[in-house]
Parts: C-alpha cells; sequence; structure tokens
C-alpha cells in the first residue's frame, strides 16, 4: 500500500498540464486504495462475555463514479470492500470476529481551480456525504472455544454486528497528467455505529437447556485515507 502511494506521489511531482481542469459534464471512473483506521475502543455493558472490543485497522479498495455538475461542484458515488480486520476483547485478550466492511458511500465534492498562471493542474476539494456500511462478522473460533463447557453440555456462540447508516468530511485533490487521467489523494473521516448482538444457546445431548441473547452498540468511527487513479470522459449532457 505505502509503495503505491510513494509512486503515485513521484508521478504527480513531474506532471503538470497548463491549464485548469474543469470536468463540468464529465464522467469520471476510478480505482483507489485505502486505509481505514476505526478511532475508539468500545465499552460493552450489556453483551454476555464480551467487556471491551476494538477493531484494527485495515486496508481497502474500490471503485468510484464521478460526475462534474458544475465548475465548482461535483458528485461522487464509491463502492469500497475492506480486508479482513479483527475484533478483538481488550480484557480477555483473545479475538471475538473477523469483520468484513462494505461502504456504499454518496458525496458531494466542492471543487477549487486555480486561476490561470497558478498550479491549475492541482485540483483540491472539499467532501461530505453519507453511506450505507454494510458488515459482515464471522465469529472466531478462539473465542467459541474460550470457558467451553464440558461434554455433554455443547455451546454455540455467535456475534453478530447490522449494517448501518453514517455521514462522512473530508478532503482530497485532483492531479491531472492529462485532460483525461488524474491521481486522487483524498481522506475522510466518516462517523457511524452499529447494533452488535452476542447469542448463546447451550444443549445438552441436543436438546436446548438455555439460550440468551443480548445487544449493544458499537463505535465505528474510522478515518479512510488512500489514493487511486481516474479517467475522465465525456462531456455528457449539455
Amino acid at each position: 500500500m505505502r509503495r503505491i502511494i510513494f509512486l503515485i506521489i513521484a508521478i504527480s511531482l513531474v506532471a503538470s498540464p497548463s491549464s485548469a481542469q474543469d470536468i463540468t459534464n464529465r464522467l469520471g471512473i476510478g480505482a483507489r486504495f485505502m486505509w481505514l483506521a476505526p478511532k475508539k475502543e468500545t465499552h460493552f455493558d450489556n453483551l454476555i462475555k464480551m467487556q471491551s472490543g476494538k477493531l484494527e485497522g485495515k486496508s481497502m479498495f474500490g471503485g468510484t463514479l464521478t460526475y462534474g455538475v458544475s465548475r465548482w461542484v461535483a458528485v461522487e458515488v464509491a463502492f469500497d470492500n475492506s480486508l479482513n480486520t479483527d475484533l478483538n476483547d481488550k480484557v480477555l485478550d483473545i479475538k471475538i470476529a473477523t469483520v468484513r466492511v462494505y461502504p456504499l458511500t454518496f458525496s458531494a465534492q466542492l471543487r477549487y481551480i486555480a486561476p490561470p498562471g497558478y498550479y491549475t493542474w492541482m485540483v483540491p476539494y472539499l467532501t461530505f456525504g453519507f453511506g450505507r456500511y454494510f458488515i459482515s462478522c464471522n465469529t472466531s473460533k478462539e473465542y467459541k472455544e474460550h470457558e467451553a463447557p464440558k461434554p455433554p453440555v455443547v455451546r454455540d456462540i455467535k456475534v453478530d454486528v447490522d449494517s448501518t447508516w453514517g455521514g462522512h468530511i473530508g478532503g482530497g485533490m485532483d492531479i491531472f497528467l492529462s485532460k483525461n487521467i488524474a491521481l486522487n489523494f483524498e481522506f475522510r473521516y466518516f462517523w457511524a455505529d452499529s447494533d452488535i448482538h452476542e447469542r448463546i444457546i447451550l444443549r445438552n445431548n441436543g436438546t436446548i437447556i438455555y439460550q440468551e441473547r443480548r445487544s449493544d452498540k458499537i463505535d465505528l468511527d474510522s478515518w479512510m485515507v488512500g489514493a487511486g487513479i481516474k479517467f475522465y470522459f465525456g462531456p455528457f449532457g449539455r
């Protein structure tokens, strides 16, 4: 990931198209690599076993679709896919589950194009919007076997995290290598929380003798930082 970012920075330093890059009525298709950095540790008061947990940082990759509404405004939809990240219990010092996040986000960009004679090949922007964060969660074998009862009693334990909505704000920059190709750098902070569920079922010779399900909130607030490339086409529309 770091090698890719360094390579993109090196290329951008030798690229300097002379005119401002206005993407009005143009469509941009892009690919990017991001680093997802969860910000907080979450304390659970209502779950059966977990006392506190924290998601590890992980790489993400995804695609973007950008449309220039005007000289100063663009809209973008993006879909990203994180690599598996661990939810660890900080008190028990074990892995609770493997989590994967799939953000589908919708953003507006407020873009600034410098006057002629300045660095018009660099177009910085502010971005803000909202998204749906789809989450898959697989309970770890380590957690399932932690303090497991003795036969003939068998325990089935499962952890789930619900998909959720969230908002984001950040900034970025398009660095145009040509009229149609731009390198992109972006950072954003998104805030969201979700419901996390823990279910325990105890069976004795196949018969359920005890079951319980509890829920709590998990903090998903995270930084996303990354780089990518965009290919612009058009113009489309009037």
